[in-house]
């Protein structure tokens, strides 16, 4: 005689945590991306020097050498004054539009070394009330021979 085994009939215990373990998931809120700039090195630029980000998205440079630091072109940020330390320095970009920034040594607004932030509106938020997860009926009982059970 050979013996079959049943096909999976989910338990009280499965059918009660499948939707809390797929709240969870929806619940983890997303943050946002950082993107790494270089600064300076072998030759004097922002490595990228143009970006395209999200609002809220953040953006990080760092020295990769020589003398050099991040002002914003309207004067809205900037790192300090021009230093050959190895620094670093985060900004995150809440705001949609277009940000220029320079080095104060090596260049001036849209001339030298200088970059461009380009920041669009972030995507819409998942929607923080999703539909309730419900079973047709509290349980489920099937008998083997049936061979399988629609649940609804």
């Amino acid at each position: 005689m050979q013996h079959r085994s049943a096909p999976w009939i989910p338990t009280t215990p499965s059918i009660v945590w499948f939707p809390v373990v797929v709240a969870a998931f929806l619940a983890v809120p997303a943050s946002g991306a950082n993107v790494d700039v270089a600064v300076g090195g072998v030759i004097t630029v922002y490595t990228p020097a143009s970006l395209n980000i999200q609002a809220g998205d953040s953006v990080t440079w760092h020295n990769a050498g020589g003398e050099h630091n991040v002002v914003a072109d309207d004067g809205s940020f900037t790192n300090g004054p021009v230093s050959f330390s190895s620094w670093t320095f985060v900004r995150t970009f809440n705001t949609v539009g277009t940000f220029g920034y320079h080095c104060q040594n090596h260049g001036s607004p849209g001339f030298g070394m200088f970059g461009t932030i380009h920041v669009a509106a972030a995507s819409p938020p998942p929607d923080t009330h999703p539909g309730a997860l419900r079973f047709s009926q509290p349980s489920f009982a099937v008998s083997e021979a049936v061979g399988q059970a629609t649940v609804t």
